[in-house]
């Protein structure tokens, strides 16, 4: 211990008498390690920090899975899942919805989760105030209840503890609070109140392809996550059976809730540990190169002490000291701005719930120390073990001529974490550059609908007050007439679905011009259900191919009247044209609970509703008069900024009902920007590590040729002196270092190969393998590599020969 707290002493002290070395590398050090910090602070949020649920790595998500891939569930397959399955100490359903909430404040909306009775118990969390909603209160016929979140209680409520009991007016029904759950409980993300979720015989008997549901469970004590998946899946193979129409190819699965909540930000997260790994291994790297560097200065001093009796073994420990000394006060400066950054990171996703609870904890910290360790002994064991002297104690002590052991070995470790760092580089900016060139190919392709000038919101009219589907479509003519009168509004429409809202209600076809389709047949021609107002399509810029849109006279009473998108049209009647066709599903729909389907009276072009990256899903549109619905999303057409019609469209709604506010007021342009979000977020994120690893990876080459410079400034005085040309001399160093730079590019094309299949799946109109892409990366690194180089060579021919030689 005594001999440690030597070393320590010994670092210390000559690390401050050489403030600049010690200064360049902790900086260096800190940019790594600060980078692996910040984004493990993420990984740790999403993946390693507990669920704030009692034992919640035992509650699970049930999917229904199909060809396609995951799949909400029928209210009728959940009530057979759950009555078929043993491995579950509760399961249960919800559906996300919302509420208009009046007398406290102004009318608002709120997130609402309707759950059946088991949520809350397979949540396991203890009211705040008052209970929870149990089975009794989910029967059809119980009384309207509610519960608060912690969040609504305080802001609109003012923690009242006296809640429990207290009737507040939802949708302009009279509801019971039933009780507040606490803090913690965020489930379905940015819930503010849980309602009782009924299922009548209805829906029981008739809406088996009617897909809305999400369903979690908690497994039983004992229980085991592999034993219960295949009970489940057993069961869905069963309904498969049982109900081909509808459940054909379809089976169930479970999914660990955490890994649920993740989705597909797992495998980016992945991918941004690797490349921030790189980044650090660069900065190693550099950090090595500076510490050979200065061992070289040092091999007199290391000599000495070997000479007088010092073993090898602890001359190596001295220097692996000073790098473990350094990586701490790296670790450290990079803490501090992983502090900083993360904050930052968050900016870049608002809408991510995992960036926003990333935080620096006590396992961020541990992680930091543990990194800074493992950098320490990275750029530390290599010039310990290396270039500490083996043998010529006498060569050293003498000066060490120019073909000594030490100087060599100083240039091959050199050259070789340079070729290193050229080579981890280079890889980053083929990444890059690959997801570069996606990102355009995102932004440039056609969605099928205009996105400039266009404002939406949402509208929802409380089933107390509009309860029957004529009041629901009176209030929703009115509001159109009233929008399209206002100054600046060139068209108003209005949907259940706008694209890019994430919106989905996928149904079978049960028949086709009154032909009943079969069980295969009814499955493989299923499509995605729309209910739209007049001049919907005109305002969103969808154009109308051939026959009519839906129209004012596509009221109730009249044949009901459907529009299908060309990859509807193409899937139910292939070469045949539509128009005056009939399609039927196989469920009720709207408020009138007619069954939907209509005649076909237009065809309307494809719009990539789900995101850019998405292909078009075949779609029917029903007239809303005829399929009314409480909820829907306005759009307005805008001939100036959208964002000006805001306060006037506020008004409009207002004055025809105060007590339907407006909500998810924002303009098509900020929702295309929100569906892009994560590959901008990768893009910027491995940009970044990118320019980083450049910037590290050309200084480490400045820093290797200059100071081979220095080492030969005896031979190019004497070059310059016998009459050698000064941009000779350039060219030489120059060539050097391009060498080194063309071997790192080399190596970097074969890791690039390899590295590029990792980011496929988030490519988009651009190949993993990109012989342009690869190109444009050479060209950026080279360059920036022969300016590296060129820099110090500049400098040695401008030094005086005589002088040089004088002084040698």
């Amino acid at each position: 211990m005594s001999d440690l707290v030597q070393d320590l002493r010994y670092a210390g002290r000559t690390l401050l008498r050489a403030p600049a070395f010690a200064t360049i590398a902790i900086i260096t050090l800190s940019l790594g390690i600060g980078a692996n910090t910040a984004i493990f602070s993420l990984v740790n949020a999403a993946l390693l920090r507990p669920l704030p649920y009692p034992e919640g790595d035992r509650i699970v998500r049930v999917h229904q899975t199909t060809p396609d891939g995951y799949s909400t569930v029928s209210p009728p397959d959940f009530v057979d899942w759950r009555s078929g399955s043993s491995m579950f100490a509760g399961m249960a359903a919800f559906h996300r919805n919302s509420y208009t909430l009046t007398g406290a404040g102004d009318a608002k909306q709120v997130r609402a989760a309707q759950v059946t009775g088991d949520f809350f118990r397979v949540m396991a969390l203890a009211p705040l105030v008052g209970r929870f909603i149990d089975s009794a209160d989910a029967l059809p016929d119980g009384e309207p209840v509610v519960v608060l979140s912690e969040a609504l209680w305080r802001r609109d409520f003012g923690a009242d503890p006296a809640i429990a009991g207290r009737r507040i007016m939802l949708d302009g029904a009279p509801t019971t609070v039933l009780g507040v759950a606490p803090g913690p409980l965020d489930y379905p993300h940015g819930t503010e109140i849980w309602t009782p979720r009924t299922f009548d015989e209805e829906d029981l008997t008739t809406q088996r392809g009617a897909h809305y549901l999400g369903v979690i469970a908690r497994l039983a004590p004992g229980a085991a996550m592999r034993q219960a998946t295949g009970q489940i899946a057993a069961v869905g193979d069963r309904l498969a059976t049982e109900y081909p129409t509808t459940n054909a190819r379809t089976s169930a699965t479970l999914l660990p809730l955490r890994e649920s909540i993740v989705g597909d930000a797992k495998p980016a997260l992945y991918l941004l540990v690797g490349a921030v790994a790189l980044v650090l291994l660069i900065a190693c790297a550099n950090v090595a190169n500076l510490f050979v560097a200065r061992a070289l200065s040092r091999r007199r001093d290391l000599a000495l002490r070997q000479a007088v009796g010092a073993s090898r073994g602890r001359l190596a420990r001295l220097v692996l000291v000073e790098s473990v000394l350094l990586a701490g006060a790296g670790g450290g400066l990079g803490l501090l701005l992983a502090a900083w950054g993360t904050p930052l990171l968050a900016r870049l996703r608002p809408d991510d719930t995992i960036l926003q609870s990333a935080a620096i904890d006590g396992r961020v910290l541990i992680a930091t120390l543990v990194v800074s360790m493992i950098s320490g002994l990275l750029f530390g064991v290599f010039p310990a073990l290396r270039l500490v002297p083996a043998r010529g104690i006498s060569q050293q002590l003498m000066g060490g001529g120019r073909g000594s052991f030490v100087t060599r070995e100083a240039h091959r470790a050199r050259r070789f974490l340079v070729v290193s760092e050229m080579t981890l580089a280079f890889v980053l900016l083929v990444g890059a550059g690959l997801l570069l060139r996606s990102f355009i190919a995102l932004q440039g392709t056609a969605l099928g609908f205009e996105t400039a000038s266009r404002l939406t919101f949402s509208l929802q009219t409380p089933d107390a007050t509009y309860d029957t589907a004529d009041r629901v479509d009176a209030f929703y003519t009115q509001v159109m007439e009233r929008l399209r009168t206002l100054p600046g509004v060139e068209v108003a429409g209005a949907t259940q679905g706008l694209p890019l809202s994430g919106n989905s209600y996928g149904i079978s076809t049960h028949s086709i011009d009154g032909r009943e389709l079969s069980n295969d047949e009814s499955s493989r021609l299923g499509t995605q259900l729309r209910v739209v107002r007049p001049g919907y399509f005109s305002a969103m810029g969808i154009p109308v191919l051939r026959g009519r849109a839906i129209a004012e006279r596509d009221r109730s009473g009249a044949a009901n009247a459907i529009m299908l998108n060309e990859t509807a049209a193409r899937l139910l009647f292939p070469g045949t044209d539509p128009l005056g066709h009939e399609v039927l599903t196989h469920t009720s729909f709207g408020l009138r609970r007619g069954r939907a389907g209509g005649t076909v009276v237009g065809i309307v072009g494809d719009t990539r509703d789900r995101g850019a990256d998405e292909e078009s899903s075949p779609m029917i549109y029903l007239s809303h008069a005829q399929f009314p619905l409480s909820s829907m999303q306005v759009v307005l057409r805008a001939n100036g900024e959208p964002e000006a019609l805001a306060r006037a469209a506020r008004a409009a709604v207002a004055a025809i009902d105060p007590n339907v506010p407006v909500f998810e007021l924002q303009t098509m342009e900020a929702r295309f920007s929100v569906s892009v979000a994560q590959p901008r977020f990768l893009l910027t994120l491995l940009g970044i590590f990118a320019c980083t690893a450049v910037v590290l990876a050309s200084i480490g080459l400045y820093g290797v040729i200059a100071q081979g410079v220095i080492e030969r400034t005896r031979e190019i005085g004497i070059r310059l002196a016998l009459g050698a040309r000064p941009r000779e001399v350039q060219r030489m160093i120059v060539r050097a270092g391009g060498g080194l730079a063309v071997a790192g590019i080399a190596i970097g094309l074969a890791g690039a190969f390899a590295g590029s299949r990792a980011i496929a799946a988030y490519l988009f109109g651009v190949q993993p393998i990109d012989p342009l892409t690869m190109a444009g990366a050479v060209f950026v690194l080279l360059p920036v590599a022969l300016l590296a180089s060129w820099i110090p060579a500049r400098r040695a021919t401008r030094v005086d020969p005589a002088i040089t030689l004088r002084a040698e």
